[in-house]
């Protein structure tokens, strides 16, 4: 006899798998279609975040909206899956001039700019290539997520929830 689902998702990467969870959360009947392997996009994507375009020193586009997102989402798996999947080393720029630590500073000062960390760090000495002290600045708000960690905490999760494979 013949299964029915509600809906029929092609592919177990980051999309297709996120919106199972969801679509399962709304009492649909899901049937999620995958061809294992680890050369799968999702399987080798590093997982990495950064809110800020870093040749204008700007907000990634709808980085304010999206960011509050993704930690709800992904904090929400590792509660119910008991797994660690955020991680947040600190992403750092490095200045090569003067110029650019006067630009990081005054943007800094701009109200939407929420991801640019205020302190600039300095060092004596000069790196190969510099034309200043070793100077750099951080981040604020970046991360990563271990995406095979993810997806096989939230598929084991689905499969548990009576999603078909």
């Amino acid at each position: 006899m013949a299964k029915k689902y509600d809906i029929l998702i092609c592919g177990a990467g980051l999309a297709g798998t996120t919106l199972a969870y969801y679509l399962q959360e709304q009492g649909m009947k899901i049937a999620l279609l995958d061809v294992a392997g680890l050369s799968s996009s999702s399987r080798v994507a590093p997982g990495v975040w950064n809110p800020v375009v870093f040749k204008r020193l700007t907000n990634s586009w709808l980085a304010h909206l999206l960011i509050p997102e993704l930690m709800n989402h992904y904090i929400k798996v590792e509660s119910i899956t008991g797994k660690t999947l955020l991680h947040f080393p600190k992403i750092c720029k490095l200045f090569s001039e003067e110029q650019e630590i006067q630009l990081w500073l005054k943007k800094c000062q701009q109200e939407e700019n929420l991801f640019l960390g205020k302190t600039i760090h300095r060092n004596e000495w000069v790196a190969p290539g510099m034309k200043t002290e070793s100077s750099f600045a951080f981040v604020e708000q970046s991360g990563y997520l271990d995406t095979n960690n993810y997806l096989d905490a939230l598929i084991g999760n689905l499969i548990l929830q009576n999603i078909h494979f």
